[in-house]
């Protein structure tokens, strides 16, 4: 989760016995020409999908060295035993500073397409 909104993700452990540990990750205040970012909070229309849009399957493209580069994500809500992730898709983008497009397929949806920049989060609802 990236939970100071910088685009580089952190991390939280919880621990049975123990207090929880915190470990921020500072990667994008020390190389912000290597570590762009892409970042999705999904809203189903709570109709043919479900508000927290679960189960939404998410690709970006983009061009690289005259090579597509392609990422996958499917919006779950588990990401562990007894844990849960952040409910925003992140994709690492390395060093790519164009645009990416972004194909969202809604589950039980359709399947729409949007051409968006790097370094940000958005929130994209369903049908927009």
């Amino acid at each position: 989760a990236d939970f100071d909104n910088d685009g580089d993700l952190d991390l939280v452990v919880t621990n049975q016995h123990t207090p929880v540990s915190i470990y921020r990750n500072n990667l994008r205040q020390v190389d912000t020409e290597n570590s762009n970012f892409l970042g999705l909070t999904l809203r189903g229309d709570g109709t043919t999908t479900h508000r927290s849009a679960l189960g939404t399957r998410v690709t970006l493209r983009y061009m690289q060295d005259d090579e597509v580069i392609e990422q996958f994500q499917e919006l779950t809500s588990l990401s562990g035993f007894s844990s849960q992730g952040d409910p925003r898709l992140h994709f690492g983008l390395a060093d790519h500073t164009g645009s990416v497009e972004v194909e969202i397929q809604w589950y039980g949806g359709k399947t729409q397409l949007f051409s968006m920049s790097p370094n940000a989060y958005y929130v994209i609802e369903q049908g927009s």
